[in-house]
C-alpha cells in the first residue's frame, strides 16, 4: 500500500512539473508559490503586495528595534567623540541610559524577546547591549554620579554628579585658570621664566587637586570615574612635562631636617663619648719568655753580702 502511494505521488509531481513548462513566467511563479506555500503563509521568496497586515505585536517589536538602533548609535557616536580627552561618562550618560531603558523594556515583552533576541545564534541586540554595559562598567562611570533617573513620560534623563566629583572638577577649574592667567602675564620670549612662575604661583592649586584625587582613590579603593582619572593624569603630564614643574606632594623642609639629624648623629655620639667617657690607663704585660734570665756566673744575694762585709 505504501509503495502505491509513493508511486502516485511521484507521478503527480512529474505531471505537474511537465505541465508547468507550458505556463508563462507569471503563472509559473503562482504555481510554485502554491506548491511551496499551500496555506498562504507570507514568504520571503515570494512576498505578497500587502505586507501591512502585521499584528500589533510585530509593530511593537519593530518600534523597540528602531528606537534601540537610534539610541545605541547615539551612544557609540558620543563615545568616540569624547574618547580624547576622556569625558565620556558625564557627556554620554543620556544616550546610555535611554538605550538601556529601551532594551530592558524590550526584554519584558515575551513575543519581542522570541522574535528579536532569540531568533538567531548571534543575538546582535544582546551583544550591542552587553558591549555598552562593559564600556560603562570598565570606566567606572557610575562612580561619577550620585543618581541617574529617567522620566517615564518623556524619557528625559536627569543625572546628578557626586559631591566628590563636583569638588574635584572645581579644583581642576581653579588650577586651569591659574595656569592660563599666569601664562598670559608672561612675555612670550621668556618662556622659561614663565614656566617657573606657573610652578610657583599654581603650586597651591596643584597640591589641592592632587590631594583631592588621592583622597578619592582611598575612599573608592581606586575605582574612580574615568573622567576624573584622565583629568588628573593629563594635569600631571602638563605640570611635569610642559611646565617642567616638580610634582612632589609635600614640603622639602621635613626631609632636609631628618637628613641633617641622621648625618649629625655619628658626630654627636663621638663628642659625647669623648666628654663623658673614662680614660683607662694601659697596662703592659710582659710575657715570661720576654723576661731577661740571670747569668750563670752571677753571685747569689748571701754571697754578695759576705763579700761586702769582708771588704769593710
Amino acid at each position: 500500500m505504501k509503495t502505491h502511494i509513493f508511486l502516485v505521488t511521484v507521478i503527480l509531481l512529474c505531471d505537474q512539473l511537465h505541465w508547468s513548462e507550458t505556463l508563462d513566467q507569471s503563472e509559473l511563479s503562482d504555481s510554485l508559490r502554491n506548491l511551496v506555500n499551500p496555506i498562504g503563509v507570507v514568504s520571503e521568496l515570494f512576498p505578497t503586495e500587502d505586507v501591512s497586515n502585521s499584528s500589533d505585536i510585530v509593530k511593537t517589536c519593530r518600534a523597540f528595534l528602531d528606537i534601540f538602533a537610534t539610541e545605541s548609535s547615539l551612544f557609540t557616536k558620543c563615545l568616540v567623540k569624547n574618547a580624547r580627552p576622556f569625558r565620556f561618562c558625564e557627556t554620554c550618560v543620556t544616550p546610555f541610559e535611554q538605550a538601556s531603558t529601551v532594551y530592558k523594556d524590550l526584554t519584558t515583552d515575551g513575543n519581542c524577546v522570541k522574535e528579536l533576541l532569540m531568533a538567531d545564534r548571534v543575538q546582535v541586540l544582546t551583544l550591542v547591549y552587553q558591549n555598552m554595559n562593559d564600556i560603562w562598567a570598565k570606566a567606572y562611570c557610575q562612580q561619577c554620579f550620585a543618581s541617574i533617573t529617567e522620566e517615564s513620560q518623556n524619557a528625559t534623563v536627569n543625572s546628578t554628579l557626586s559631591v566628590s566629583t563636583v569638588e574635584f572638577f572645581h579644583l581642576f577649574t581653579n588650577m586651569t585658570h591659574c595656569m592660563n592667567n599666569t601664562m598670559q602675564d608672561i612675555d612670550p620670549e621668556g618662556m622659561n621664566h614663565g614656566n617657573s612662575s606657573v610652578c610657583f604661583k599654581c603650586r597651591t592649586q596643584y597640591k589641592s587637586l592632587n590631594d583631592k584625587f588621592t583622597a578619592m582613590m582611598q575612599d573608592t579603593s581606586s575605582e574612580i570615574c574615568m573622567d576624573v582619572v584622565d583629568t588628573m593624569n593629563y594635569t600631571r603630564l602638563v605640570w611635569s612635562t610642559v611646565y617642567n614643574c616638580s610634582h612632589r606632594n609635600g614640603d622639602l623642609a621635613p626631609v632636609l631636617v631628618i637628613t641633617g639629624v641622621i648625618c649629625a648623629l655619628p658626630v654627636i655620639f663621638y663628642v659625647a663619648n669623648r666628654l663623658t667617657g673614662q680614660v683607662n690607663e694601659r697596662t703592659i704585660v710582659v710575657p715570661k719568655r720576654m723576661k731577661r734570665p740571670k747569668s750563670y756566673g752571677s753571685m747569689s744575694t748571701s754571697q754578695q753580702t759576705v763579700l761586702n762585709s769582708q771588704r769593710r
